[in-house]
């Protein structure tokens, strides 16, 4: 276990290019699509781990 882990520096590295092209795609928004965009993946989300818990 590392001390960036114990004092809670839990920085996630992306190792997909894709996603990361995606991201930085989705920071260059305005803030109004930006929340459109996230509730769109935040309902998919939720309906991938409502169909895992069913399996």
């Amino acid at each position: 276990m590392s001390l960036d882990y114990l004092v809670g520096n839990n920085t996630v590295i992306v190792k997909d290019k894709k996603i990361v092209e995606r991201i930085e795609a989705i920071a260059t928004m305005p803030d109004d699509e930006q929340k459109q965009l996230f509730n769109v993946i935040d309902a998919l989300i939720r309906d991938y781990k409502t169909k895992l818990s069913y399996k």
